[in-house]
């Protein structure tokens, strides 16, 4: 899947600005679920958590799950 337009910035913030980005965002999440990342799509920017980055191998499997 090659989408047409990138993301102009990729952030990796802390676990503490993650959430507060996730609640100002309004991203929802079902309960018993959990996020690593998340689009906010109107700015073009991805939002990964860093507290839960491990290393290239375990992003791109959250990526690309």
């Amino acid at each position: 899947m090659q989408p047409d337009v990138y993301p102009l910035r990729v952030l990796f913030v802390p676990h503490w600005k993650y959430v507060d980005a996730a609640r100002a965002f309004h991203l929802h999440v079902p309960v018993g679920y959990t996020s690593k990342l998340f689009t906010h799509l109107s700015s073009r920017s991805v939002f990964i958590d860093s507290d839960r980055y491990v290393s290239d191998n375990s992003l791109g499997y959250w990526a690309g799950a």
